[in-house]
């Protein structure tokens, strides 16, 4: 919560424009069916047994006109090496190169998709159903988002962090760490005419007495 209330109230850079067209969705990723999670070799494969927390893939798509593009973001312990990214864009108009997958590396999460000795070690032991409804998740979630672009404005900003790292080491110094969490905001066009219309309301309000 204070993390969102210190984005809220940060200083947001050059957001103008409205050329690129911005959507967003996500889709669960808690399986109807048992699995086991993965992080710790410890856990020994053991599957869930209950839910505490949501897990989503949630995308953001970015389409300039002419190249569509996406950020996927998903609550696992890696992104599954062996992903079908053919299989994911399929008939979506979007290409895979352009796609780039991230994982929040949460240790309270499915597994059960990771081939190997190490995967099954660490993430129990590998079904193919697991990585299809992975799959099966993270094209929700791109179709949710392919469906609802709009024209947007893009700013960026930074938050010096250096009191909560210590351990993002940067290049081949050991011991140098980036102190920096970077983002950007999005401002969507019917927030724009939103705050708009309302602001003409106001004014007319005023207007009147």
């Amino acid at each position: 919560k204070n993390t969102l209330e210190s984005i809220d109230r940060k200083e947001i850079k050059s957001i103008r424009g409205d050329t690129i067209r911005v959507g967003w969705s996500k889709a669960s990723l808690i399986p109807p069916y048992s699995t086991p999670m993965a992080g710790y070799g410890a856990r020994k494969g053991a599957h869930f047994e209950g839910v505490n927390d949501s897990i989503w893939v949630k995308a953001v798509v970015f389409d300039n006109g002419i190249t569509k593009s996406a950020y996927v973001s998903l609550d696992l312990l890696i992104v599954p090496p062996n992903l079908d990214h053919n299989k994911i864009t399929e008939g979506l108009g979007i290409e895979s190169e352009n796609i780039l997958f991230t994982a929040s590396h949460t240790h309270s999460s499915i597994g059960g998709y990771l081939e190997g000795l190490a995967g099954n070690l660490f993430g129990g032991r590998y079904e193919q159903k697991n990585l299809d409804f992975i799959t099966s998740s993270i094209r929700k979630a791109l179709e949710g988002a392919l469906r609802d672009t709009h024209k947007s404005m893009i700013g960026y900003s930074s938050i010096y962090a250096a009191d909560y790292i210590t351990n993002r080491l940067v290049g081949d110094s050991v011991g140098t760490y980036d102190p920096f969490l970077r983002l950007i905001k999005i401002v969507r066009d019917e927030v724009i005419k939103s705050f708009l219309y309302c602001s003409a309301l106001l004014l007319r309000f005023v207007l009147l007495f």
